[in-house]
């Protein structure tokens, strides 16, 4: 079929996907409706919360959080690197309430 139709033609597993839905009764070949843009759950709404709960529970994990509010781990894990702009350092979020002498004074301390 390549030879005649060329890029045009189907590929074999989607000709496979076609006739498998034909067998089984589905006699479209319409696309099914989608919505115009895909849901996201990464939002204003969530990250305020997320941001909350850093603040109330400086130990939370991602994992915690993501059972917490109903969303996969690396949703959170975006929302707190790329949103809010905080990182892990050792295992622990940076805390980045601290004045800059307050922070080098804590890296004076950790390199001795």
């Amino acid at each position: 079929m390549r030879q005649m139709y060329g890029d045009n033609c189907l590929s074999r597993a989607q000709i496979f996907r076609w006739y498998a839905q034909f067998k089984s009764g589905v006699e479209t070949i319409e696309d099914e409706a989608r919505p115009v843009h895909p849901f996201s759950v990464r939002n204003e709404g969530l990250t305020a919360k997320v941001r909350k709960r850093i603040q109330e529970e400086r130990c939370v994990t991602v994992r915690m959080m993501a059972d917490e509010f109903g969303v996969n781990r690396e949703m959170i894990r975006q929302i707190i690197a790329e949103d809010l702009g905080k990182r892990k350092v050792a295992s622990r979020f940076v805390l980045h309430a601290l004045s800059d002498d307050q922070c080098v004074l804590v890296v004076a301390v950790d390199k001795r």
